[in-house]
């Protein structure tokens, strides 16, 4: 926790790299930042045409049912699969002059977390003209992104520490989010994962937190209260280790890249 706390002294030096970030991400593309809203927009209209004919769903009610899962694990996805080369990305900067290397991963989730703030507000407008209705319970998103952005923090630490000493884990971590993927109720509801298959719910993090969305946006109800506790859970413990794990090899990070 005292190495978040020193990030109050580098919120400019964050703020700046995260902005040159964006830039160098977008540079020479006309529409800039928009892109960050339109593939998520292509990607969300393409998948539910697809697969609302195999659920036998409307489009529309499949557009908010996916919108309200992709969006979150998108966001997980990026800010992890990015964290895993922000130290490899930096490796001349690190070497160069003392920085506070937390900087580097909190970067690379600072760039998906302005991209998942954009998509949200935009794909909310979208899903409200496709018949997404404003409910009591969509007060509980504020917590719902916290708690998201926690246990993506803690475990970005965890892999861009690992890949700075193992380089292969980066294409090993993305095949790893790949499985994850499926693994999770994002493209199907979860009740599809009932009987022997429904521990996966249970063990798996990013169920909770995807429900803690849907339930809100797709249902108009409140996730249930072992599911907001359980978030809180992983939230907390991806965190603690994730900050565990860095204090302990920060030190040594500079001499595995």
């Amino acid at each position: 926790m005292k190495q978040l706390h020193k990030l109050t002294k580098d919120f400019e030096i964050i703020k700046v790299l995260t902005k040159n970030a964006l830039k160098i991400k977008y540079k020479r593309s006309k529409l800039g930042l928009i892109w960050s809203v339109l593939n998520p927009i292509f990607n969300i209209v393409v998948i539910s045409f697809v697969f609302s004919r195999f659920s036998g769903t409307s489009f529309s009610k499949f557009v908010i049912f996916f919108f309200s899962g992709y969006l979150a694990w998108s966001f997980f996805s990026n800010s992890v699969l990015g964290a895993t080369n922000s130290f490899i990305a930096n490796e001349s900067l690190i070497k160069k002059a003392p920085i506070n290397l937390l900087i580097f991963p909190i970067v690379t989730i600072a760039v998906s977390f302005v991209e998942f703030m954009l998509s949200i507000f935009t794909l909310t407008i979208i899903a409200l003209l496709f018949g997404m209705k404003i409910t009591p319970a969509l007060l509980i998103m504020p917590y719902a992104i916290l708690a998201l952005l926690a246990f993506t923090i803690g475990l970005a630490l965890i892999v861009s520490v690992i890949t700075a000493f193992f380089r292969d884990m980066v294409h090993i971590f993305s095949v790893f989010m790949q499985m994850w993927f499926y693994l999770t109720p994002v493209l199907y509801s979860k009740h599809i994962l009932a009987g022997k298959a429904s521990f996966l719910l249970y063990i798996n993090p990013m169920a909770y937190y995807i429900d803690s969305f849907r339930q809100p946006v797709n249902n108009g109800d409140l996730p249930s209260l072992f599911t907001l506790l359980m978030m809180a859970v992983f939230a907390a413990a991806s965190l603690l280790i994730g900050t565990m794990v860095f204090k302990k090899y920060r030190s040594r990070i500079i001499f595995g890249l």
